[in-house]
């Protein structure tokens, strides 16, 4: 009969568990002559192969497989994020007469099981960024806010005024980049601890 894992052994497997994945990298003519595959194995613990490249004055493309110990999240963005699909369903009922009539009995038919509410505050500590339009009406900005409530910090909530489901981008621009960029680079630089 094989011997059972204890939950160390299984915790440490998991730690050492690797992943293969494979990536294709587009840079500009600024970063050609720079050695960012090179940069990347020292940085981090992978083993970096080039699968396929086209290096020219204007665009480096590459096609690279990486190989290391699998990642551990540090840091999750929720865009036009909606606490259960009951409070959606809801929601959404009340736009047309024409759904009313499955307003008493829809939450017969929804399971709560997989409600993003159940789930938001067990992100922590790790970091986690809000990111809703005010003029969404596909999920309301105020659901956004329920889940930013529920949750443990660090957190951070970005309401973009005029910006409609999924339109930050469109709204903001470059700024909306930066934001996003901003965040990641700052919670993938702080230790975390998920234990």
């Amino acid at each position: 009969m094989p011997a059972r894992k204890t939950k160390a052994q299984t915790k440490s497997a998991s730690r050492t568990a690797q992943a293969q994945m494979r990536f294709w990298l587009m840079y500009p003519p600024k970063f050609i002559t720079t050695p960012v595959i090179w940069d990347l194995g020292r940085k981090f613990p992978v083993v970096t192969n080039v699968r396929q490249a086209s290096v020219t004055d204007e665009i480096g493309i590459v096609c690279l497989e990486l190989s290391g110990p699998r990642p551990e999240i540090k840091a999750a963005i929720i865009e036009a994020g909606f606490p259960s699909y009951r409070t959606m369903a809801r929601d959404v009922c009340t736009r047309s007469v024409f759904l009313w009539i499955l307003y008493p009995i829809y939450p017969w038919f929804i399971s709560t099981q997989y409600d993003p509410i159940r789930f938001v505050d067990k992100i922590s500590p790790r970091h986690i960024f809000f990111i809703h339009g005010d003029a969404d009406k596909v999920v309301p900005v105020k659901m956004s806010k329920i889940l930013y409530e529920k949750a443990k910090e660090p957190k951070s909530i970005w309401i973009i005024k005029g910006a409609g489901h999924i339109g930050g981008r469109r709204i903001e621009g470059k700024n909306y980049e930066l934001k996003v960029a901003d965040f990641f680079t700052a919670a993938l630089s702080s230790p975390t601890n998920t234990k």
